[in-house]
């Protein structure tokens, strides 16, 4: 995400009430059935490595993941995606913050990945650069 003065990052805050591991699990199984390639998960400390290769209109995109966990409630999310026209990148910083109110929690999820962080309230500051 680019802003108005070119080269300037854009940078958006959101809360809401999330389920972090549940929601990559799901992202990455409408990507299989896309029919994506992935390479192998990797793990070094507490980096989490992934990348993957979808074919779409005008090319391939290539994605590069690295997740890193900073603690037992809040993790980074870095992003890189490449197309024959452009690269994007982009980072996540998500924090817990509670737990949900109720009637807000998300529904059960596949196992967790990478940590077995609960469904919580979560902050997450995106910034695309």
């Amino acid at each position: 995400m680019m802003g108005a003065e070119s080269g300037k990052p854009q940078t958006a805050t959101v809360n809401k009430c999330s389920d972090p591991s549940g929601d990559i699990q799901q992202k990455l199984t409408e990507l299989k059935q896309r029919g994506c390639q992935f390479t192998p998960l990797t793990q070094n400390g507490n980096q989490y490595r992934s990348s993957w290769i979808c074919s779409v209109t005008g090319g391939t995109l290539t994605v590069q993941d690295v997740i890193t966990v900073r603690s037992a409630t809040s993790y980074q999310d870095d992003n890189e995606v490449r197309h024959p026209s452009q690269t994007l990148r982009s980072t996540i910083v998500a924090s817990r913050l509670g737990d949900c109110p109720p009637g807000e929690k998300p529904a059960p999820t596949a196992p967790k990945w990478p940590r077995d962080m609960p469904a919580d309230s979560t902050s997450a500051i995106l910034r695309g650069r």
